[in-house]
């Protein structure tokens, strides 16, 4: 389903019916088992909202509830009543297969880093988009790859998820530049602007502290190395001084002690 303004998407209400449009479709096989797997796990379960193929509503605009250029349909709505709703938004959400999942006004999408966001509707379902090329743009092998995987979506305790792929990490990339790079940094600007300025403080700093010139024959010696001699050569210089002033004290007494012996009163 396209995401039109204000992050809001179309309703996604369906419901299984026959018409002429939904004569030659496929349920994509990865959410068939997913449907297996929710019968199974809570085989009681109210199916009054369950819905794969678009009614005439969805048929009329664009929707992973349509049957796509492939014939398949890429979308399902799952009924809240009778399951744990919490246990399929965990498997759904973060799943390779996935785009978005939408339940209760809110969305949690593949594009934003699977965070929840507002949007409408889905009140009493749990809407699940797998990869398509109508609400994004996947490439056609990632989107059949996602359709015709049927690995399990309920994780056993300690089962390891499916690996991330390039497209997941490209999207992860993608998030991470919007949400983190793109952040308001005050004064700044972003939080990239910020990035920028400091690394060119920090070039003007190395540029500033390039090696001191001493001439020959020591050449050019790092800013470390000369702050370390200054001071070497600051604590020589100050014991010469007390050296200095001893030998001035001395000096003095002498001449005090001779100006007393020729009996001349020293000022």
């Amino acid at each position: 389903m396209p995401e039109v303004s204000g992050g809001m998407y179309l309703p996604a209400a369906s419901i299984d019916i026959p018409s002429p449009a939904a004569r030659r479709w496929t349920l994509a096989p990865a959410l068939a088992a997913l449907r297996d797997e929710v019968n199974a796990r809570w085989p009681g379960r109210d199916k009054s909202s369950d819905g794969t193929i678009g009614d005439l509503a969805h048929q009329r605009g664009v929707s992973e509830h349509n049957p796509d250029l492939e014939g398949v349909v890429r979308a399902i709505d799952i009924t809240a009543k009778g399951i744990d709703v919490d246990a399929l938004l965990d498997a759904a959400i973060g799943d390779p297969r996935v785009h978005y999942v939408i339940y209760r006004g809110r969305i949690c999408s593949r594009t934003y880093g699977w965070t929840w966001r507002p949007s409408s509707g889905h009140e009493h379902h749990i809407h699940i988009s797998l990869r398509n090329h109508t609400s994004e743009s996947a490439p056609w092998d990632v989107i059949d790859r996602a359709a015709t995987n049927t690995a399990r979506w309920f994780k056993s305790k300690g089962e390891a998820d499916m690996p991330l792929n390039q497209e997941d990490f490209n999207g992860i990339a993608r998030t991470v530049d919007r949400n983190v790079l793109g952040a308001s940094a005050g004064s700044y600007g972003s939080f990239f602007d910020m990035q920028r300025i400091t690394a060119d403080n920090v070039r003007k700093l190395v540029e500033r502290t390039n090696p001191v010139r001493r001439g020959a024959p020591e050449g050019n010696v790092e800013i470390p190395q000369e702050i370390a001699d200054s001071k070497t050569l600051g604590i020589q210089n100050k014991a010469k001084l007390a050296e200095v002033e001893t030998k001035v004290d001395k000096l003095s007494a002498g001449v005090e002690a001779l100006l007393k012996h020729a009996g001349v009163a020293a000022e």
